[in-house]
């Protein structure tokens, strides 16, 4: 298995071949702790993304039953406890 960046190269890669390249970019690189983060609940898209920004707009897309509203439930909930 590659390296992480190597994983998250092929995983954006094929996301962008089946759904086009605008349906996901790799964040641009940023001091840590720059924008504050509101974690999702799901380990994975964390360690991906840092969580979704606080104070900023983010929209979910996804297919009917593709996890979008729990994805957004989740997060609500995580900005209301902390």
């Amino acid at each position: 298995m590659g390296s992480k960046k190597q994983r998250l190269d092929q995983t954006v890669s094929a996301i962008q071949a089946r759904w086009g390249s605008r349906a996901l970019r790799k964040p641009a690189p940023q001091a840590p702790n720059a924008i504050p983060r509101i974690p999702t609940c799901f380990p994975s898209l964390d360690e991906l993304t840092g969580g979704l920004p606080r104070g900023g707009i983010t929209e979910l897309l996804g297919a009917p039953t593709a996890g979008a509203t729990t994805l957004a439930l989740k997060a609500v909930a995580q900005a209301q406890a902390g």
